[in-house]
């Protein structure tokens, strides 16, 4: 065999073990990459067997309310609460928040 990954094969034995490598390793990576699409496949049909559920869900607070701009347009500008922050956590932050405005 070769002695390293960039060493060009020089003998018929070398170009063939070289070849049988690569179609080695071509094959297994075709097996992994049906593998995935399968696995993916399988991931879609449970998500629509579940009624296509949202993927992300968060909560947010409206900010800027597009409808209600002259003229109106068709967006708005929302802040995502954290969800790993309570209630009171961010009752604080906001209190914080208007005492450093004054």
């Amino acid at each position: 065999m070769m002695s390293s990954p960039s060493a060009r094969p020089s003998t018929p034995i070398d170009w063939m073990g070289a070849a049988a490598q690569y179609t080695v390793d071509h094959w297994q990576r075709t097996v992994l990459f049906w593998d995935v699409m399968r696995q993916r496949g399988n991931n879609y049909l449970t998500h629509i067997k579940a009624g296509k559920p949202p993927v992300l869900v968060f909560d947010y607070e409206t900010i800027l309310d597009g409808w209600e701009f002259d003229p109106p347009v068709n967006y708005s500008l929302v802040q995502i609460i954290d969800r790993r922050t309570t209630a009171q956590d961010r009752r604080i932050a906001e209190r914080d928040d208007d005492t450093r405005r004054r």
